[in-house]
Parts: C-alpha cells; sequence; structure tokens
C-alpha cells in the first residue's frame, strides 16, 4: 500500500496518507518524500496510531522531509485547547 517514489509519480504514502484523513476534520500538509518501503510503513503506522489518539477532534496532520532526508511526522489539535504541533515520528535519513 505504500512505497518509495521511485518513478516521478506521487508516492503511495502519500495517498495511504490523504486516505488516512478522510472522513475526519483533519488538515494534511503532505511532502513528497522518496522513502523505502519500511519507512513508509513507519511513518504510517506512526500516523494511523496519533490519528486514533486524537480521535473525532479537529486537527491536522504534517509530514515534512529533514534536512538530513528523513521524514518527520507531527499532529495538531485545532479545537481551542493547544493549537501546538506534536512530533509522532522522526527518522533521520541514511
Amino acid at each position: 500500500m505504500v512505497g518509495a517514489e521511485r518513478s516521478g509519480r506521487a508516492a503511495p504514502l502519500q495517498a495511504a496518507l490523504r486516505r488516512l484523513c478522510e472522513g475526519r476534520r483533519i488538515a494534511a500538509d503532505i511532502a513528497p518524500l522518496a522513502a523505502s518501503d519500511e519507512l513508509a510503513w513507519r511513518v504510517f503506522a506512526a500516523a494511523r496510531d496519533g490519528l486514533d489518539a486524537l480521535g473525532d477532534r479537529p486537527g491536522r496532520l504534517s509530514l515534512s522531509v529533514t534536512e538530513d532526508g528523513g521524514a518527520a511526522l507531527s499532529l495538531g489539535r485545532l479545537d481551542g485547547k493547544d493549537e501546538g504541533w506534536t512530533k509522532v515520528f522522526r527518522e533521520a535519513g541514511a
């Protein structure tokens, strides 16, 4: 379901993360990430767990590429109580 971006088309990870956000009140900012299948699965699992913990509260999900080519996944709440970001996953590049 998820994998690396190798041929110039959108990585399945991006589509999988967007699908996780469907039907929820989640704003998603998902950067293209060239990742191994293993890294993509770890990012996906962290996003799933974080969104499950957020429940039905409105929030935002951000996937970014770090300076060293790794990945950082953050979640934020948008319910007026705490609008800060929580880093739920970070892995350095190879």
